[in-house]
C-alpha cells in the first residue's frame, strides 16, 4: 500500500491494484478523472483488462507507479514533468509501461 498527497493505492493478494481519492490527473488509473471515495481497480495498459501480477505500488502527488512481479514498471496520472517515464508530458488515465534506457520498453534487465 502507498499513500500520496491526495490519493492512495494498494495491491490485492492476487496482485491487482486498487486506488482511491483525488483523480484530477487520472491518478486512479481507471480511465476517468472522477474522484472516488472507495477503491477502484486500476485498468491494464491501454485501458483494457486490469493491471495484474503487481508486486508493489507507489503513489506520488498526482501520479502512481507499479512494478510487476516480472520486473516491468507501469505508471499513470500526471506527466507534466515527464514523471511517467514515457518521453512525453501528457497525463495518462490508464497505466503505460515505462520506457527503458534508449526508449526501449522496460524489461527486468533494463530497469534499474
Amino acid at each position: 500500500m502507498s499513500v500520496g498527497d491526495f490519493s492512495a493505492c494498494a495491491t490485492s493478494t492476487a496482485g491487482n491494484v486498487y486506488c482511491w481519492g483525488d483523480n484530477s490527473d487520472g491518478e486512479l488509473g481507471n480511465n476517468t478523472t472522477s474522484e472516488s471515495n472507495i477503491p477502484v481497480e486500476v485498468l491494464g495498459v491501454g485501458g483494457s483488462g486490469d493491471l495484474s501480477a503487481v508486486g508493489s505500488v507507489s503513489v506520488g502527488q498526482y501520479s502512481a507507479c507499479a512494478t510487476s512481479t516480472a520486473g516491468h514498471v507501469y505508471c499513470w496520472g500526471d506527466d507534466n514533468d515527464g514523471q511517467l517515464g514515457i518521453n512525453t508530458t501528457s497525463e495518462r488515465n490508464t497505466p503505460v509501461e515505462v520506457l527503458g534506457v534508449g526508449d526501449l520498453v522496460s524489461s527486468p534487465a533494463s530497469v534499474r
